[in-house]
C-alpha cells in the first residue's frame, strides 16, 4: 500500500520498529545506528566517532582519582609537575603557582609560604607584598636624600643619624667623679664611660646628656662605684643612675643589706666636683 511519495506503509513500519535505518534523523531517542543525529538523547558514540563510556571519564571517577568537586577544581589533587598552578601547596614542581605553600620548588609563586626554591615570588610568607613592605638597595643607598652611602658591604658610611653628622672621630671619655653635695660626710665615688664626638672634657652628666643618648625618663644610665655616707646612713655599692620626672636624677645603690636605694643629686651628676678629684680621661677612638 502506497501512502505517498512512493513510501508504503511496510517501509514506514520497518523505519520505526529500526529493521531499516534512518539515514538522517532530527530527534533520535536512541541514535545507535543513525548516521546523522541532531539531536540525540541516547549515543554510544560521539561525533568523532569515539566510544563515549572508552574514551571520557565521569565526575565520579574524576572524584575518586584526586578530589574533583562540584565547583570543577581539584582540591586534593597532588601534582608530580605543575607547569601552572593557582595553588601547588604540595606540587613537587610549579612552574608558575599563584599559591605554593610547601612547594618543593617554585618558578614563580605569587605567595610561598615554604618552598623550597621560589625564584619569583610577590609575597613573603606572611602574606605582605614584597614590593610594597621591604627596601631595595638602591633605595637604602638614597636615604637621606642620597646621602645614606649604603653599600655592597652593608654600611651606611655617609649616615646621618641623630646629633652625629658623618662622624669621623669618635672620643672615649673614662669618666671618674666624687659628688658631695649631699651634705657633710656623705662621698659619692662613681665611674663610667661615655662615647662622643666631641674631644671638650665632660664636666657633669645631666639629664639632656641622657636624653642625648636615648634615654627616657625612668631608665637608668649604668655607672658604677660606691657611696659613703658617713653617720648618715648605710654605705653601699652604686649600680646606676635614673633620669627621674622634671630631669631630676638619683644615683641607685644596693647597700650593705642589700636594699636598692635612690641617693637624689638633683639635676646633675658632678665630673669635677670643687676640692676633689674627679676628672676626665679623654681618648680618641678613630
Amino acid at each position: 500500500m502506497e501512502i505517498g511519495n512512493g513510501a508504503t506503509l511496510e517501509m514506514v513500519e520497518n523505519l520505526l520498529d529500526g529493521s531499516t535505518p534512518a539515514g538522517r534523523a532530527l530527534q533520535a531517542d536512541s541514535a545507535g545506528s543513525a548516521a546523522t543525529a541532531t539531536n540525540a538523547v541516547n549515543a554510544q558514540n560521539d561525533g568523532s566517532g569515539n566510544n563515549i563510556a572508552a574514551t571520557y571519564a565521569t565526575k565520579s571517577e574524576l572524584a575518586q582519582a584526586g578530589g574533583f568537586d562540584a565547583a570543577g577544581t581539584y582540591p586534593s589533587l597532588r601534582a608530580g609537575e605543575a607547569a601552572h598552578a593557582d595553588s601547588a601547596d604540595t606540587a613537587d614542581s610549579a612552574s608558575y603557582a599563584q599559591s605554593a605553600g610547601s612547594a618543593a620548588t617554585a618558578t614563580n609563586a605569587a605567595h610561598a609560604d615554604s618552598a623550597d626554591t621560589a625564584t619569583k615570588a610577590t609575597q613573603d610568607c606572611s602574606g605582605n607584598n614584597i614590593a610594597a613592605t621591604y627596601a631595595t638597595k638602591s633605595e637604602l643607598a638614597a636615604s637621606g636624600g642620597g646621602s645614606g652611602g649604603f653599600d655592597a658591604s652593608g654600611t651606611y658610611p655617609e649616615l646621618t643619624a641623630g646629633k652625629a653628622q658623618n662622624v669621623e672621630t669618635l672620643y672615649a671619655h673614662y669618666l671618674h667623679g666624687v659628688d658631695t653635695r649631699g651634705g657633710s660626710g656623705q662621698y659619692i665615688y662613681w665611674n663610667t664611660v661615655i662615647v662622643s664626638g666631641e674631644a671638650a672634657a665632660i664636666e657633669e652628666i645631666t639629664a639632656a646628656d641622657l636624653r642625648a643618648m636615648g634615654y627616657e625618663e625612668g631608665d637608668a644610665f649604668p655607672i658604677s662605684g660606691y657611696i659613703d655616707r658617713g653617720g648618715n646612713g648605710a654605705n653601699g655599692a652604686v649600680v646606676g643612675l635614673r633620669l627621674l620626672t622634671n630631669d631630676y636624677l638619683a644615683v641607685e645603690y644596693v647597700d650593705g643589706e642589700g636594699n636598692f636605694v635612690q641617693f637624689p643629686v638633683a639635676s646633675a651628676l658632678s665630673v669635677d666636683s670643687p676640692e676633689q678629684n674627679g676628672r676626665d680621661v679623654v681618648r680618641r677612638l678613630q
